[in-house]
């Protein structure tokens, strides 16, 4: 089954630009997005805690999210709050979880099919 999504591309931009995209990847990709998301704002959250001596997110739950598939957001609030960075161990787990992403989509493509090409 795939989701034609050019109906809607059309009605925001148009004009049809012709591709499909299958359900499991518009789920696994909302899936890390919005994992991103909240992996990004708990970094801002822990590094303004971490300024005003309050109590902090652990480390664990940061990387809980990073392993579940937020590891952008996490990088990318690491860099963006400069926060943690000095942390080797830390970064080290977090660039292992998006290493670890990798490895997990790269499988799924073998499974269900590049998203890009239908």
């Amino acid at each position: 089954m795939t989701l034609h999504i050019s109906y809607f591309l059309t009605s925001i931009f148009g004009y049809v630009i012709p591709f499909a995209i299958k359900p499991v990847w518009i789920a696994i990709g909302g899936w890390i997005l919005v994992l991103g998301v909240i992996g990004f704002f708990m970094m801002g959250i822990d590094k303004g805690r971490a300024e005003g001596g309050y109590w902090r997110l652990s480390e664990m739950s940061l990387l809980t999210i990073a392993y579940l598939g937020g590891f952008w957001g996490i990088l990318l609030g690491s860099k963006a709050f400069h926060h943690k960075t000095r942390k080797v161990i830390f970064m080290g787990l977090a660039y292992g979880a998006t290493g670890l992403w990798i490895w997990i989509l790269w499988q799924a493509i073998g499974v269900y099919g590049n998203p890009l090409t239908g």
